[in-house]
């Protein structure tokens, strides 16, 4: 039997599911229906949304039978927080090793900040090379 392709019949499936609840509380039988895949694979794919994340937060009640006499279960969002915020920021400073106060000083970091920026050009332009390199550190006092 051939595998499917990565995501399969449940890409957006987790968007699916969040745009059903935010409009109200669901039932198992109803999500299986609208995202038109088996119990079975919902089961599996919701049991990992039940967990607790940073974007959503969704409770389940207990499961019980239905009308058609089918294992049922009620979904509801009770937390939505929307985007995902950015926690930490990337120091723009290079990491100096050492602890001697020579490497601590900030003439130094400058130096290594605006080696760094003419390391970039060079690397967008595709002109970096190993030589390149070497005559940065030269240009800059950094050997």
């Amino acid at each position: 039997m051939k595998s499917p392709k990565p995501g399969g019949c449940r890409k957006g499936l987790t968007e699916k599911i969040l745009r059903e609840l935010k409009k109200k509380p669901s039932r198992h039988s109803e999500l299986v229906a609208l995202a038109e895949i088996t119990s079975r694979l919902l089961s599996v794919h919701i049991n990992s949304m039940l967990r607790v994340t940073t974007l959503y937060k969704i409770s389940a009640s207990d499961w019980f039978v239905n009308e058609k006499g089918e294992k049922d279960r009620v979904y509801e969002l009770t937390k939505y927080g929307g985007k995902v915020k950015k926690k930490t920021s990337i120091k723009m400073s290079p990491f100096l090793s050492g602890t001697d106060e020579k490497y601590r000083t900030e003439s130094r970091r400058k130096k290594y900040l605006l080696a760094a920026k003419a390391r970039a050009k060079l690397i967008a332009a595709g002109t970096y090379t190993p030589e390149m390199e070497e005559k940065l550190c030269e240009i800059f006092g950094l050997v």
